[in-house]
């Protein structure tokens, strides 16, 4: 799927039970083997979520592309929620870098099913804030397994290729509908077939303003193929390719945040000088204030003794005792 190439062999050709597992399965971990209940062995839940990836990349990608798919939407939402459905059964026994791994597959996979296809031309809004929200979610994660100090799972070029196709999906929806993704207004959920799956859920997002998570998400493709080359040299090559791709989104966006910077601070500015007249309204307050205090004092008296017993400071005491 990464090389954008069909399988080797036809999904029937190779229609096979899933082996058994074995009474208790081993995971590596960094200490060891470790034993696990054999419902939680990684292996055969990555071949579960193949199973899925399967049907839909043969469907959507490897098919007759003349052939347009009847209820497209439907299809693509019933893969979507059959990938959920495997990811909400996974065992919470997994070793903590395979979950990782796992969730990084299955927002890279959304986001490929979702995405336009020959026999899938059309997007629909809801479909493009899918991936623009999955798309962030990958590439904010995948930037910081690059630059962990010690990853405990397996990782490859082929996710300097993951990362390169995220990211080129994330500027296509930019460029289709930049100000609608930039508002981070609220998209209706389309309506689905009876009988059919809804479409998925909205993931949890993270904070910030879309503009600025969009310039952290862009710049993170960059950096985090760079660090991919230092392992992987043609990662530098997709690293160059992405930027020379992304190079207008990234100057727009950037214009606007200048934008939007330079408007916060003459806002603020303006704020500023709307607080002055009341401020000097308060001091013309407490001047008064003051001059009426002196104008009820003797002669001479000093103003920093007004309403204190002289005499009880110099004898140690204080007229307001407990």
């Amino acid at each position: 799927m990464v090389h954008a190439r069909a399988f080797s062999f036809a999904d029937d050709a190779i229609t096979v039970g899933l082996p058994s597992p074995s009474p208790m399965a081993r995971v590596p971990s960094i200490s060891g083997s470790t034993a696990v209940p054999p419902s939680a062995d990684p292996s055969l839940l990555h071949f579960q979520l193949r199973l899925i990836q399967s049907h839909w990349y043969q469907t959507l990608f490897q098919s007759d592309p003349t052939d347009l798919l009847p209820n497209s939407a439907s299809f693509i939402w019933q893969m979507c929620h059959d990938m959920r459905e495997w990811a909400e059964a996974l065992p919470d026994t997994l070793p903590v870098g395979i979950q990782e791994l796992f969730d990084l597959e299955l927002r890279y996979s959304y986001v490929y099913c979702i995405a336009p296809s020959a026999r899938a031309p059309h997007l629909t809004a809801y479909g493009r804030i899918l991936i623009f929200e999955h798309a962030i979610a990958y590439l904010d994660r995948i930037y910081a397994v690059a630059n962990a100090s010690m990853n405990a799972a397996f990782y490859t070029y082929h996710d300097a290729l993951k990362v390169y196709f995220m990211g080129s999906q994330f500027v296509a929806v930019l460029r289709d509908a930049v100000d609608a993704l930039l508002s981070g207004g609220s998209v209706p959920v389309p309506l689905s077939l009876p009988g059919h799956a809804p479409p998925p859920p909205l993931p949890e997002r993270s904070s910030g303003d879309n503009l600025d998570r969009s310039l952290r998400s862009l710049e993170r493709v960059s950096q985090t193929l760079e660090k991919y080359g230092e392992r992987w040299e043609d990662a530098l090559a997709l690293k160059d390719s992405f930027e020379r791709m992304s190079a207008d989104v990234v100057e727009e966006l950037g214009a606007r945040r200048g934008e939007r910077d330079a408007a916060n601070a003459q806002a603020g500015q303006m704020r500023l000088q709307q607080m002055v007249p009341g401020q000097q309204s308060q001091q013309q307050q407490q001047q008064q204030h003051m001059q009426t205090m002196q104008n009820h004092t003797y002669p001479g008296q000093d103003m920093r003794w007004v309403d204190v017993d002289t005499t009880q400071m110099i004898q140690g005491g204080n007229r307001y005792e407990n």
